[in-house]
């Protein structure tokens, strides 16, 4: 990719393999195009982070089998994270989609992500809680 698509100040795919917390954060800022591609997990936070502090309009690709999808999958490109073409399709419709499309799926998932914050997420546990409570007995 970087071989044929870089140009002079531009490198398409940065690979840095560590585990720097402020750089990823930083990273975040930066993507035109992110890929969240586990097999299978519980909810994947990246999913939901990196979105709330992106500065370009950034497309989220997301694989369908991340926890996080449920929530915010019809505002990002769903992928199968077995399927390497269809990435790779999924990343090309990514990039190439035009700015105010980005811009809307962008800000929908940053408000889905702020209206589902931790005190929502309790409230409803808590309400879940009480609705299976066994009866008092007089």
């Amino acid at each position: 990719m970087n071989e044929r698509f870089a140009t002079p100040g531009w490198e398409p795919i940065r690979l840095d393999v560590r585990d720097d917390f402020l750089a990823s954060v930083a990273a975040y800022t930066e993507y035109d195009v992110l890929l969240v591609n586990p097999v299978m997990d519980g909810l994947n936070l990246v999913a939901k982070e990196a979105p709330l502090v992106n500065d370009r309009d950034g497309v989220l690709v997301l694989s369908r089998t991340a926890g996080a999808f449920a929530e915010i999958g019809e505002w990002t490109v769903g992928v199968d994270p077995l399927d390497v073409a269809g990435q790779a399709d999924a990343l090309a419709r990514a990039i190439a989609l035009p700015e105010g499309e980005r811009r809307r799926m962008l800000q929908s998932v940053r408000a889905s992500v702020r209206s589902h914050d931790l005190d929502s997420w309790a409230e409803r546990e808590l309400a879940e809680l009480a609705e299976r409570a066994p009866a008092p007995v007089a």
